[in-house]
């Protein structure tokens, strides 16, 4: 099996769409009109390089990343509801978990969950979630 980016990141963004309720998403690349009011989550597939596990013609590889989540709240009303949301994407993605679907020959395993400091962004406030990941392909 060739490495698919394509695949990991349908499983990750397919994972955060449970999130029940949620705030609107920006998936990549994809025309999203801000609201000014409105908190919202932002997504970034980060892939590492591959590491090669194996010798010969079919190798085992190793693919690892960070699935970043960006939580973009509103800036100057606090910190409050940016880290209710980083707490329920570090929940969801919880150290140890597989993700995978019928559709799909990888599974994803998350290694662990964790935000970077916030900082300021034009008039918005930004809390990266940090989701490590690995999967293993032929």
């Amino acid at each position: 099996m060739a490495v698919s980016f394509k695949e990991i990141q349908s499983l990750l963004n397919s994972h955060l769409n449970t999130l029940d309720p949620k705030p609107r998403i920006m998936w990549e690349n994809q025309w999203f009109e801000v609201d000014d009011n409105e908190l919202y989550l932002r997504v970034h597939l980060l892939p590492a390089e591959s590491l090669i596990k194996e010798l010969g013609s079919n190798p085992l590889s190793l693919e690892r990343g960070i699935y970043q989540v960006d939580v973009v709240g509103i800036r100057g009303e606090g910190w409050g509801d940016v880290y209710d949301w980083v707490d329920k994407i570090c929940n969801l993605f919880y150290k140890g978990l597989v993700i995978s679907d019928s559709s799909s020959d990888i599974s994803v395993r998350i290694e662990k969950s964790y935000p970077s400091p916030g900082f300021y962004d034009g008039g918005r406030y930004v809390v990266p979630v940090n989701i490590s990941y690995h999967v293993f392909m032929k």
